[in-house]
């Protein structure tokens, strides 16, 4: 985003993200089509509730202030994004999110991003 807002004024700025802000979510289509089977289900809600995913994101995952919304993006965007947590390879503020995807195993990610994909997006 850098070289996008190099010439915006302050106030360009709060006008953009008051615009974005205001946006509601477009469903994610990709998500109709993940069928989650109950037991992979049950296995991800675990592993959300074991690293406390919604003590930042939101129980029903919408985000907060400069917290992400997970609910109802796509599985391979989520996917990767913790991945790159994992590994290191995805800048974060404060490491809050890259000591939470340290231990996840690969099969944890593909959970939590279906879980994530298929959830429902607030109102």
């Amino acid at each position: 985003m850098s070289p996008a807002a190099v010439g915006m004024k302050d106030a360009e700025m709060r006008d953009l993200a008051a615009y974005f802000a205001a946006e509601a979510p477009a469903r994610n289509k990709q998500a109709d089509k993940q069928a989650t089977k109950p037991e992979a289900l049950a296995a991800a809600e675990k592993i959300a509730r074991q690293y406390y995913c919604a003590s930042c994101h939101m129980p029903d995952y919408s985000g907060q202030k400069h917290i992400a919304r997970l609910a109802g993006l796509n599985s391979e965007y989520l996917a990767r994004q913790l991945r790159g947590f994992r590994n290191g390879e995805r800048p974060d503020i404060d490491g809050t999110m890259a000591s939470a995807a340290q231990p996840l195993s690969d099969q944890d990610i593909e959970l939590l991003a279906n879980y994530l994909a298929a959830f429902e997006l607030p109102q």
